[in-house]
């Protein structure tokens, strides 16, 4: 009789290729787990059914599970049961499902068999025939799941699902631990969501098995495999939610559909399942349940009595306002939360982070408070200078200096001023020098300080008089110098213009003053030239000191 084949067994096909056969297809060989239906990994799961449904994308599910069931292979003389061959089994399982769409996810369980208790002796005292014991524990088959949802309830009126599951053959088949070979089991999911609460399911799928299990008078092939599942959402108590769930499992041989219910060599097992959901805290959940098998004595896939439990983390991914911040954690589900570096995790946009009514696109400092006329930025020392701009934010100072102090008055606010508390020129940092104030060498009359003015005037400033002093000296010394021009510069603040007529005004005031001391007033000339000559960055407040000067220019 020829096997029917699904569209699956084309791509399965390449998976049996790498597995090889492990020997004779005898009636000893064994290569059948008896608990043929194991709890479901997928993210909306029942029981062990998966459910139709997907969650959103970047959902996940990780639970470790205890499952326990009693007679799973019986003995049987003639169509008298006499005792079970695996008396008791308890198997762990890891589970894990990740979305990676919302209409598409992966899952996969990774079992393992801590105990299991054989009564091989059985076989001994009944028939005389000594088989080996299987061994008490090791690693079973790992399951990995694929489902996709095809339709949607809310469009289609039912849910409708594709599922795909390989068992790969890690478990020791000759201890009824897995299968002998690769098995590949698709099914199609239909589900009906009723009353907002109620959600029933229908299950079709069919186990394909390249290499068959036997032992004895037991053949498990292919199989048609069908299963009816529900769930209902129960009240929520003391802020938990809860759900019971429910299934029908049936599984036929697909060579001999419905033909093996009593004693002969093909099965056709029925089980009944019911299980307790319950939320523990937050995404932390449990279940308990158990169930029974049907038609017959216990046996292969209806076990006498199964009992399991699971604890896991299961997060569903819901982001409305789709700001990355899923809605369990979002104080404002309904507004995505703006980035800004300010309390980015609550899920609220904040318009206007510090408070002083400036809204943060409009604030130049949208983390620290401040008044309008700055933009929403501070002026912690109150020098009219808001933060950002002020280099020194906790001094007061002008803004000439770019909101720093100049302690000594020499021009040099005390941030570049390597002496503070003493006046010196700013060509070198604010230092004095020893006398002399100026030289006279290779023909140049040079200035060893700045000639320091009252800000923005012509007026100088009296600690400046002692180098001009010396300077009158230096040209009743040196007659030689017939005519001198006295040079003004500035920086660059302020309108050029400006800027010009005060130099010109400063180097007068530089000339009257020598006439003063005895020089005569025809050996003497003032030129300014305002902002145009600058010996050094107009940037910092170091710099614009350097240009604000007065030079001696020798003419003939």
């Amino acid at each position: 009789m020829r096997r029917p084949f699904p569209l699956v067994i084309a791509a399965a096909a390449l998976l049996l290729a790498a597995v090889p056969a492990r020997g004779a297809d005898d009636p000893l060989r064994r290569g059948i787990d008896p608990v043929s239906t194991k709890l479901s990994p997928s993210l909306d799961a029942v029981l062990t059914t998966d459910g139709g449904r997907t969650s959103p994308e970047k959902s996940f599910r990780m639970d470790l599970a205890l499952d326990y069931a009693s007679g799973l292979m019986s003995l049987k003389i003639g169509d008298q049961k006499v005792d079970d061959l695996l008396q008791h089994r308890f198997d762990l399982h890891l589970l894990g499902a990740y979305a990676f769409t919302d209409w598409a996810e992966a899952a996969i369980d990774v079992p393992f068999t801590p105990y299991q208790k054989s009564n091989f002796g059985a076989l001994a005292a009944q028939t005389g025939f000594v088989d080996r014991e299987p061994s008490s524990w090791g690693l079973g088959d790992v399951r990995v799941h694929g489902k996709f949802r095809l339709l949607r309830e809310d469009l289609h009126y039912v849910t409708v699902a594709a599922l795909a599951e390989v068992r790969i053959p890690t478990g020791a088949d000759e201890s009824f631990l897995g299968e002998r070979s690769v098995l590949v089991y698709p099914r199609l999911i239909v589900e009906r969501t009723f009353l907002a609460r109620l959600r029933v399911g229908l299950d079709l799928g069919y186990r394909y098995r390249a290499l068959p299990g036997r032992y004895l008078n037991l053949y498990v092939g292919d199989e048609l495999a069908f299963a009816v599942a529900g769930a209902v959402d129960l009240p929520v108590v003391f802020s938990r939610k809860w759900s019971v769930g429910a299934e029908v499992l049936l599984s036929t041989p697909a060579r001999a559909p419905f033909g093996g219910t009593s004693g002969d060599a093909l099965k056709t097992p029925l089980e009944i399942l019911v299980g307790l959901k319950v939320q523990l805290w937050k995404n932390l959940w449990a279940q308990v349940g158990g169930g029974t098998g049907y038609f017959g004595e216990s046996g292969f896939g209806r076990e006498a009595f199964r009992l399991f439990a699971t604890v896991g983390y299961t997060r569903i991914w819901r982001d409305k306002d789709g700001d990355g911040i899923p809605d369990e954690e979002d104080r404002c589900p309904d507004q995505p939360e703006d980035k800004d570096g300010y309390q980015d995790d609550d899920g609220c946009p904040d318009p206007d982070n510090d408070g002083d009514g400036i809204p943060d696109h409009q604030d130049q400092c949208p983390d620290v408070a401040g008044p309008a006329k700055f933009h929403g930025c501070p002026d912690t020392d109150g020098d009219g200078i808001p933060d950002p701009q002020d280099r020194c934010p906790k001094d007061a100072g002008p803004k000439e200096y770019d909101g720093c102090p100049d302690s000594d008055g020499d021009e040099v606010p005390d941030i570049d001023d390597k002496c503070p508390d003493k006046p010196g020129p700013a060509i070198d940092e604010g230092c004095p020098k020893p006398k002399p104030w100026v030289v006279y060498e290779g023909g140049k009359l040079i200035l060893k300080d700045a000639v320091h003015f009252d800000s923005g005037r012509a007026s100088i400033k009296p600690a400046s008089l002692i180098i001009l002093d010396e300077l009158a000296a230096q040209l009743k010394q040196h007659p030689e110098i017939k005519r001198l021009r006295i040079d003004g510069h500035t920086d660059n603040q302020g309108p050029a213009v400006m800027n010009l007529e005060l130099s010109q005004k400063r180097a007068e005031a530089v000339v009257e003053y020598l006439v003063t001391k005895g020089i005569e007033a025809a050996r003497l000339s003032a030129k300014g030239f305002g902002l145009e000559r600058p010996i050094a960055t107009n940037s910092t407040p170091l710099g614009r000191a350097k240009n604000r000067r007065v030079e001696c220019s020798i003419l003939e």
